[in-house]
């Protein structure tokens, strides 16, 4: 029996509680986490066709990933963005996301699409997000006058880290095995979802804690809203 099917579908199952959780907080949560579900949103919306293909017809597919990166690059990096205290590391960030853009647009040119484009696009979104998210963890994390594991940014950052930084390796070498050993893949596609379905517990965890809102010239801790269940 092909499992393979299973542990997608429930890793895309994760996703989409996520954001099902937060559409149900919407109001309550701050632009940096509302910037991060549109993420987990691009992720549902082409993980459900991804899994339809792999069950129905039996056959891996990386055309709707490679479509949707630049969506969910977008929307992760922005709702980062929204985190920083300072002008220069949000402006950093937003800056990052049309040069990510237009290196997916030439890349595509050149390689074209198939296995050597998701090679090179894939673990380069992966390394943005974990760039952006563990400098928001470093960074919000010496700055919090209180217990920083209060905030909706430490576990969401931690979440999109824990992710990103097994997304980065295995999703390049999930896709080559898949033509070259089953066994590898599977076991590869079973560690990659596990580790996401563990990641999401966390960003779940972190929909549900404070949320910072804006003040003059970034964000303060100051003007955090307090935990609601």
């Amino acid at each position: 029996m092909d499992i393979r099917p299973i542990v997608s579908f429930a890793d895309l199952i994760s996703d989409a509680l996520v954001v099902g959780l937060a559409a149900s907080r919407w109001r309550r949560i701050d632009q940096g986490t509302q910037g991060v579900m549109f993420g987990y949103l691009v992720w549902v919306l082409q993980g459900i066709p991804m899994v339809l293909f792999v069950v129905v017809l039996h056959r891996h597919t990386i055309d709707l990933q490679e479509i949707a990166l630049p969506f969910s690059t977008a929307a992760f990096l922005w709702g980062l963005s929204n985190w920083q205290q300072h002008v220069r590391p949000r402006s950093i960030m937003r800056a990052a996301i049309p040069a990510y853009v237009i290196g997916w647009i030439v890349l595509h040119l050149i390689a074209g699409r198939g296995s050597l484009f998701s090679e090179i696009s894939t673990p380069v979104e992966s390394l943005l997000v974990l760039a952006a998210a563990a400098y928001t963890l470093v960074r919000n994390g010496t700055s919090a006058g209180d217990n920083p594991t209060s905030y909706a940014w430490f576990w969401i950052s931690t979440g999109l880290m824990l992710n990103f930084g097994t997304e980065a390796p295995l999703d390049p070498l999930t896709a080559r095995a898949f033509s070259i050993d089953e066994n590898l893949s599977t076991t590869l596609l079973m560690a990659h979802s596990v580790i996401s379905i563990v990641a999401n517990c966390l960003v779940a965890w972190g929909v549900m804690c404070k949320a910072i809102r804006p003040a003059s010239g970034g964000y303060s801790f100051s003007s955090a809203s307090s935990r609601s269940s």
